[in-house]
Protein backbone atom coordinates (compact mmCIF):
# COMPACT_ATOMS: atom_id res chain seq x y z
CA UNK A 1 0.00 0.00 0.00
CA UNK A 2 1.23 3.49 -0.76
CA UNK A 3 0.36 6.95 0.49
CA UNK A 4 0.58 9.55 -2.24
CA UNK A 5 -0.46 13.16 -2.53
CA UNK A 6 -1.75 13.50 -6.10
CA UNK A 7 0.20 15.84 -8.34
CA UNK A 8 -1.48 19.08 -9.19
CA UNK A 9 -3.33 19.13 -12.47
CA UNK A 10 -1.52 21.10 -15.14
CA UNK A 11 -4.70 23.04 -15.80
CA UNK A 12 -5.46 21.20 -19.02
CA UNK A 13 -8.96 19.71 -18.95
CA UNK A 14 -7.63 16.49 -20.49
CA UNK A 15 -4.68 15.98 -18.11
CA UNK A 16 -5.31 13.29 -15.47
CA UNK A 17 -3.57 13.63 -12.09
CA UNK A 18 -2.44 10.52 -10.25
CA UNK A 19 -4.72 9.29 -7.48
CA UNK A 20 -2.01 6.99 -6.09
CA UNK A 21 1.46 5.78 -6.90
CA UNK A 22 3.86 3.07 -5.79
CA UNK A 23 7.38 1.87 -6.55
CA UNK A 24 7.92 -1.70 -7.74
CA UNK A 25 10.96 -3.80 -6.80
CA UNK A 26 12.08 -3.99 -10.45
CA UNK A 27 11.51 -2.11 -13.70
CA UNK A 28 7.89 -2.54 -14.83
CA UNK A 29 6.74 -3.47 -18.32
CA UNK A 30 3.18 -4.87 -18.16
CA UNK A 31 -0.09 -4.36 -16.29
CA UNK A 32 -3.40 -6.20 -16.71
CA UNK A 33 -6.69 -5.94 -14.79
CA UNK A 34 -8.51 -9.15 -13.87
CA UNK A 35 -11.80 -9.50 -15.83
CA UNK A 36 -13.50 -11.28 -12.89
CA UNK A 37 -12.52 -9.13 -9.89
CA UNK A 38 -13.17 -5.38 -9.78
CA UNK A 39 -10.02 -3.29 -9.21
CA UNK A 40 -7.69 -6.33 -9.04
CA UNK A 41 -4.71 -6.20 -11.41
CA UNK A 42 -1.34 -7.83 -11.99
CA UNK A 43 1.98 -6.14 -12.78
CA UNK A 44 4.91 -7.78 -14.54
CA UNK A 45 8.47 -6.62 -13.82
CA UNK A 46 11.75 -7.38 -15.55
CA UNK A 47 15.30 -6.27 -14.88
CA UNK A 48 18.91 -7.20 -15.61
CA UNK A 49 20.80 -8.22 -12.47
CA UNK A 50 24.53 -7.59 -12.16
CA UNK A 51 26.75 -10.66 -12.21
CA UNK A 52 28.92 -11.42 -9.18
CA UNK A 53 32.07 -11.06 -11.33
CA UNK A 54 30.87 -7.74 -12.77
CA UNK A 55 30.90 -9.01 -16.38
CA UNK A 56 27.94 -7.91 -18.47
CA UNK A 57 28.04 -11.22 -20.37
CA UNK A 58 27.13 -13.01 -17.14
CA UNK A 59 24.19 -10.79 -16.22
CA UNK A 60 20.97 -12.56 -15.35
CA UNK A 61 17.36 -11.39 -15.57
CA UNK A 62 14.99 -11.30 -12.67
CA UNK A 63 11.52 -10.01 -11.95
CA UNK A 64 8.13 -10.70 -10.46
CA UNK A 65 4.44 -10.93 -11.12
CA UNK A 66 2.62 -8.94 -8.43
CA UNK A 67 -1.13 -8.83 -7.84
CA UNK A 68 -2.72 -5.70 -6.33
CA UNK A 69 -6.15 -4.49 -5.32
CA UNK A 70 -6.77 -0.91 -6.43
CA UNK A 71 -9.72 -0.43 -4.08
CA UNK A 72 -10.17 3.03 -2.58
CA UNK A 73 -7.89 4.23 -5.37
CA UNK A 74 -4.68 2.94 -3.82
CA UNK A 75 -2.22 0.05 -4.17
CA UNK A 76 -3.00 -2.85 -1.83
CA UNK A 77 -0.64 -5.80 -2.18
CA UNK A 78 -2.31 -9.21 -2.60
CA UNK A 79 0.17 -11.75 -3.98
CA UNK A 80 3.57 -12.15 -5.60
CA UNK A 81 5.63 -14.74 -7.45
CA UNK A 82 9.27 -14.43 -8.47
CA UNK A 83 10.19 -14.92 -12.15
CA UNK A 84 13.29 -14.76 -14.35
CA UNK A 85 11.93 -11.49 -15.75
CA UNK A 86 8.27 -11.03 -16.75
CA UNK A 87 7.75 -9.58 -20.24
CA UNK A 88 3.96 -9.86 -20.58
CA UNK A 89 0.97 -11.13 -18.60
CA UNK A 90 -2.62 -12.05 -19.41
CA UNK A 91 -5.65 -13.16 -17.40
CA UNK A 92 -7.89 -15.75 -19.03
CA UNK A 93 -11.46 -14.48 -19.45
CA UNK A 94 -12.71 -17.98 -18.63
CA UNK A 95 -12.84 -18.26 -14.82
CA UNK A 96 -11.10 -21.28 -13.33
CA UNK A 97 -13.95 -21.46 -10.81
CA UNK A 98 -16.15 -19.06 -8.85
CA UNK A 99 -13.22 -18.51 -6.51
CA UNK A 100 -10.18 -18.52 -8.83
CA UNK A 101 -8.81 -16.96 -12.01
CA UNK A 102 -6.07 -18.06 -14.40
CA UNK A 103 -3.09 -15.75 -14.87
CA UNK A 104 -0.32 -16.55 -17.35
CA UNK A 105 2.97 -14.84 -18.11
CA UNK A 106 5.88 -15.08 -20.51
CA UNK A 107 9.42 -14.62 -19.29
CA UNK A 108 13.04 -13.91 -20.19
CA UNK A 109 13.87 -17.63 -20.32
CA UNK A 110 11.48 -18.07 -23.23
CA UNK A 111 8.78 -19.79 -21.18
CA UNK A 112 5.05 -19.48 -20.64
CA UNK A 113 3.96 -20.20 -17.09
CA UNK A 114 0.38 -20.46 -15.86
CA UNK A 115 -0.80 -19.66 -12.35
CA UNK A 116 -4.11 -19.82 -10.53
CA UNK A 117 -4.99 -16.83 -8.39
CA UNK A 118 -7.31 -17.70 -5.49
CA UNK A 119 -9.87 -15.00 -4.73
CA UNK A 120 -10.17 -16.22 -1.14
CA UNK A 121 -6.64 -17.14 -0.04
CA UNK A 122 -5.10 -14.41 -2.25
CA UNK A 123 -2.33 -16.71 -3.41
CA UNK A 124 -0.75 -17.41 -6.79
CA UNK A 125 -0.15 -21.11 -7.45
CA UNK A 126 1.99 -22.29 -10.36
CA UNK A 127 0.11 -24.92 -12.38
CA UNK A 128 2.18 -25.39 -15.56
CA UNK A 129 5.38 -24.36 -17.32
CA UNK A 130 5.75 -24.40 -21.12
CA UNK A 131 9.26 -23.94 -22.60
CA UNK A 132 8.70 -22.16 -25.93
CA UNK A 133 12.23 -22.23 -27.40
CA UNK A 134 15.25 -24.50 -27.15
CA UNK A 135 17.59 -21.71 -28.26
CA UNK A 136 19.52 -20.04 -25.40
CA UNK A 137 18.90 -16.33 -25.04
CA UNK A 138 15.49 -16.26 -26.73
CA UNK A 139 12.96 -14.17 -24.79
CA UNK A 140 9.19 -14.64 -24.81
CA UNK A 141 7.87 -11.14 -25.53
CA UNK A 142 4.07 -11.20 -25.66
CA UNK A 143 1.09 -13.34 -24.75
CA UNK A 144 -2.61 -13.45 -25.58
CA UNK A 145 -5.58 -15.67 -24.74
CA UNK A 146 -8.28 -16.54 -27.29
CA UNK A 147 -11.33 -16.37 -24.99
CA UNK A 148 -12.28 -12.71 -24.50
CA UNK A 149 -15.44 -13.12 -26.59
CA UNK A 150 -16.15 -16.86 -26.37
CA UNK A 151 -15.28 -17.27 -22.64
CA UNK A 152 -14.51 -20.94 -23.41
CA UNK A 153 -11.50 -23.08 -24.36
CA UNK A 154 -8.80 -20.47 -23.68
CA UNK A 155 -5.74 -21.02 -25.85
CA UNK A 156 -2.51 -19.06 -25.41
CA UNK A 157 -0.42 -17.62 -28.24
CA UNK A 158 3.05 -16.17 -27.59
CA UNK A 159 5.69 -14.32 -29.60
CA UNK A 160 9.47 -14.59 -29.27
CA UNK A 161 12.54 -12.39 -29.73
CA UNK A 162 13.63 -14.82 -32.48
CA UNK A 163 10.70 -13.68 -34.65
CA UNK A 164 8.84 -16.91 -33.98
CA UNK A 165 5.26 -17.31 -32.78
CA UNK A 166 4.11 -20.24 -30.64
CA UNK A 167 0.67 -21.78 -30.33
CA UNK A 168 0.31 -23.44 -26.92
CA UNK A 169 -2.02 -26.15 -25.65
CA UNK A 170 -2.53 -25.60 -21.89
CA UNK A 171 -2.77 -29.36 -21.39
CA UNK A 172 0.52 -30.24 -23.15
CA UNK A 173 4.13 -29.36 -22.47
CA UNK A 174 5.78 -26.99 -24.92
CA UNK A 175 4.24 -25.38 -27.99
CA UNK A 176 1.82 -27.21 -30.28
CA UNK A 177 3.13 -25.29 -33.25
CA UNK A 178 5.92 -22.78 -33.83
CA UNK A 179 6.53 -20.80 -36.99
CA UNK A 180 8.86 -18.04 -38.19
CA UNK A 181 6.46 -15.12 -38.41
CA UNK A 182 8.93 -12.20 -38.64
CA UNK A 183 12.51 -11.47 -39.68
CA UNK A 184 13.37 -9.82 -36.37
CA UNK A 185 11.70 -9.65 -32.93
CA UNK A 186 8.03 -10.64 -33.01
CA UNK A 187 6.92 -7.92 -30.60
CA UNK A 188 3.29 -8.96 -30.50
CA UNK A 189 0.95 -11.87 -31.23
CA UNK A 190 -2.78 -11.39 -30.70
CA UNK A 191 -5.89 -13.39 -31.46
CA UNK A 192 -8.75 -12.23 -33.58
CA UNK A 193 -11.02 -12.56 -30.57
CA UNK A 194 -14.06 -13.14 -32.79
CA UNK A 195 -12.52 -16.13 -34.60
CA UNK A 196 -12.79 -18.69 -31.74
CA UNK A 197 -9.08 -19.44 -31.83
CA UNK A 198 -8.69 -19.66 -35.61
CA UNK A 199 -7.07 -16.36 -36.68
CA UNK A 200 -3.94 -14.68 -35.28
CA UNK A 201 -2.36 -11.29 -35.99
CA UNK A 202 1.34 -10.64 -35.43
CA UNK A 203 3.64 -7.62 -35.54
CA UNK A 204 7.39 -7.41 -35.60
CA UNK A 205 10.48 -5.25 -35.63
CA UNK A 206 10.55 -5.80 -39.41
CA UNK A 207 7.77 -3.14 -39.54
CA UNK A 208 5.17 -5.64 -40.73
CA UNK A 209 1.66 -6.57 -39.64
CA UNK A 210 0.62 -10.10 -40.63
CA UNK A 211 -2.49 -12.25 -40.43
CA UNK A 212 -2.53 -16.03 -40.03
CA UNK A 213 -5.46 -18.44 -40.47
CA UNK A 214 -4.64 -21.57 -38.50
CA UNK A 215 -7.21 -23.55 -40.48
CA UNK A 216 -5.04 -23.34 -43.59
CA UNK A 217 -1.68 -23.53 -41.85
CA UNK A 218 1.17 -21.16 -41.07
CA UNK A 219 3.38 -21.67 -44.12
CA UNK A 220 2.43 -18.21 -45.33
CA UNK A 221 0.36 -15.35 -43.92
CA UNK A 222 -3.09 -14.47 -45.22
CA UNK A 223 -1.84 -10.88 -45.59
CA UNK A 224 1.24 -8.77 -44.93
CA UNK A 225 0.99 -5.01 -44.40
CA UNK A 226 4.30 -3.13 -44.80
CA UNK A 227 2.94 0.41 -44.46
CA UNK A 228 4.57 1.13 -41.08
CA UNK A 229 7.58 3.36 -40.43
CA UNK A 230 8.56 1.49 -37.27
CA UNK A 231 8.19 -1.87 -35.60
CA UNK A 232 4.64 -3.11 -34.98
CA UNK A 233 4.37 -3.45 -31.20
CA UNK A 234 0.74 -3.87 -30.16
CA UNK A 235 -2.45 -5.36 -31.63
CA UNK A 236 -5.92 -5.74 -30.14
CA UNK A 237 -9.30 -6.81 -31.52
CA UNK A 238 -12.19 -4.60 -30.54
CA UNK A 239 -14.39 -6.46 -28.04
CA UNK A 240 -17.36 -4.51 -29.42
CA UNK A 241 -17.00 -4.68 -33.23
CA UNK A 242 -15.85 -7.97 -34.74
CA UNK A 243 -14.11 -6.36 -37.73
CA UNK A 244 -12.14 -3.62 -35.97
CA UNK A 245 -8.46 -4.02 -35.11
CA UNK A 246 -6.24 -1.50 -33.28
CA UNK A 247 -2.53 -1.57 -34.16
CA UNK A 248 0.26 0.49 -32.61
CA UNK A 249 3.81 1.06 -33.77
CA UNK A 250 7.14 2.61 -32.82
CA UNK A 251 6.27 5.18 -35.50
CA UNK A 252 4.01 7.02 -33.00
CA UNK A 253 0.69 6.29 -34.71
CA UNK A 254 -2.42 4.35 -33.79
CA UNK A 255 -3.91 2.54 -36.79
CA UNK A 256 -7.48 1.25 -37.04
CA UNK A 257 -8.12 -1.52 -39.54
CA UNK A 258 -11.16 -3.36 -40.86
CA UNK A 259 -9.97 -6.98 -40.74
CA UNK A 260 -11.85 -7.70 -43.98
CA UNK A 261 -9.62 -5.19 -45.79
CA UNK A 262 -6.29 -4.96 -43.94
CA UNK A 263 -4.25 -3.38 -46.74
CA UNK A 264 -5.16 0.20 -45.75
CA UNK A 265 -6.14 1.60 -42.34
CA UNK A 266 -9.54 3.14 -41.72
CA UNK A 267 -7.76 5.86 -39.74
CA UNK A 268 -4.34 6.90 -38.47
CA UNK A 269 -3.99 8.96 -35.29
CA UNK A 270 -0.70 10.60 -34.27
CA UNK A 271 0.36 10.04 -30.66
CA UNK A 272 2.97 11.56 -28.34
CA UNK A 273 5.37 8.63 -28.69
CA UNK A 274 5.87 5.12 -29.95
CA UNK A 275 3.00 2.93 -28.82
CA UNK A 276 3.79 -0.11 -26.67
CA UNK A 277 0.24 -1.12 -25.72
CA UNK A 278 -3.26 -0.26 -26.96
CA UNK A 279 -6.41 -1.30 -25.06
CA UNK A 280 -10.04 -0.83 -26.08
CA UNK A 281 -12.33 0.27 -23.26
CA UNK A 282 -14.22 -2.79 -21.93
CA UNK A 283 -17.62 -1.05 -21.79
CA UNK A 284 -19.87 -0.92 -24.89
CA UNK A 285 -20.81 2.62 -23.88
CA UNK A 286 -17.20 3.66 -24.57
CA UNK A 287 -16.45 1.31 -27.46
CA UNK A 288 -14.51 4.00 -29.34
CA UNK A 289 -12.05 4.86 -26.53
CA UNK A 290 -8.56 3.32 -26.76
CA UNK A 291 -6.02 3.54 -23.93
CA UNK A 292 -2.37 3.82 -24.98
CA UNK A 293 1.06 3.46 -23.42
CA UNK A 294 3.21 5.67 -25.66
CA UNK A 295 6.66 5.03 -24.15
CA UNK A 296 8.46 8.42 -24.17
CA UNK A 297 5.08 10.16 -24.63
CA UNK A 298 3.36 8.95 -21.45
CA UNK A 299 -0.18 7.57 -21.39
CA UNK A 300 -3.06 8.71 -23.59
CA UNK A 301 -6.71 7.98 -24.36
CA UNK A 302 -7.72 8.31 -28.01
CA UNK A 303 -11.41 8.72 -28.85
CA UNK A 304 -12.26 7.41 -32.31
CA UNK A 305 -15.13 8.66 -34.42
CA UNK A 306 -18.31 6.64 -34.74
CA UNK A 307 -17.32 5.50 -38.24
CA UNK A 308 -13.70 4.83 -37.18
CA UNK A 309 -12.44 7.34 -39.76
CA UNK A 310 -10.48 9.52 -37.31
CA UNK A 311 -9.48 10.01 -33.71
CA UNK A 312 -8.28 12.57 -31.20
CA UNK A 313 -6.46 12.45 -27.88
CA UNK A 314 -8.99 13.26 -25.14
CA UNK A 315 -7.02 12.42 -21.99
CA UNK A 316 -3.35 12.17 -21.01
CA UNK A 317 -1.36 11.19 -17.94
CA UNK A 318 2.19 12.57 -17.88
CA UNK A 319 2.95 11.90 -14.21
CA UNK A 320 5.33 9.02 -14.90
CA UNK A 321 8.99 9.90 -15.34
CA UNK A 322 10.11 7.03 -17.58
CA UNK A 323 9.05 4.80 -20.47
CA UNK A 324 5.29 4.17 -20.41
CA UNK A 325 4.87 0.42 -20.93
CA UNK A 326 2.06 -1.18 -18.91
CA UNK A 327 -1.51 0.15 -18.90
CA UNK A 328 -5.07 -1.16 -18.64
CA UNK A 329 -8.68 -0.28 -17.82
CA UNK A 330 -10.44 -1.70 -14.76
CA UNK A 331 -13.20 -4.11 -15.82
CA UNK A 332 -15.59 -2.92 -13.08
CA UNK A 333 -18.93 -2.08 -14.67
CA UNK A 334 -17.81 -3.14 -18.14
CA UNK A 335 -21.17 -4.69 -19.02
CA UNK A 336 -22.91 -1.32 -18.84
CA UNK A 337 -22.16 2.33 -18.42
CA UNK A 338 -19.34 3.50 -16.16
CA UNK A 339 -20.24 5.69 -13.19
CA UNK A 340 -19.60 9.37 -13.95
CA UNK A 341 -18.21 8.33 -17.32
CA UNK A 342 -14.78 7.58 -15.87
CA UNK A 343 -12.91 4.34 -15.27
CA UNK A 344 -9.99 3.46 -13.01
CA UNK A 345 -6.75 3.07 -14.99
CA UNK A 346 -3.56 1.37 -13.86
CA UNK A 347 -0.24 2.33 -15.41
CA UNK A 348 3.37 1.19 -15.03
CA UNK A 349 6.61 2.72 -16.29
CA UNK A 350 10.03 1.21 -16.73
CA UNK A 351 13.21 2.80 -15.37
CA UNK A 352 11.50 4.66 -12.52
CA UNK A 353 9.78 1.39 -11.46
CA UNK A 354 6.60 3.38 -10.93
CA UNK A 355 2.96 2.36 -10.76
CA UNK A 356 0.12 4.84 -10.98
CA UNK A 357 -3.67 4.88 -10.60
CA UNK A 358 -5.80 7.53 -12.34
CA UNK A 359 -9.16 7.91 -14.03
CA UNK A 360 -10.14 8.46 -17.62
Amino acid sequence: MSNYEPKEDTGSPNSAPLLARTTFPHTACSLEFCPHLPRVFAVGTYQLADAADGRSSNQTREGECIVYDGGKENFHFLARTATPGTLDIKWSHTPTSNEASTLSLVDALGRLTTHVYSHTSRKLTLTSTHPLSKTPGVLALSLDYSDRISRTSPQPIASLSSGEVCLVDPEREGPVETWQAHDFEAWIAAWDQWSSGKVVFTGGDDCKLKGWDLRVGTTSPTFTNKRFDGGVTTIQSSPHDEHILAVGSYDSHLYLFDTRSPARPLSTTATAGGIWRAKFHPSPSRAHDVLLATMHGGFEVVRLSDDWSGGEVVKTCQAHESLAYGVDWDFAGWEGSIANGETLVGSASFYDKMGGLWKA
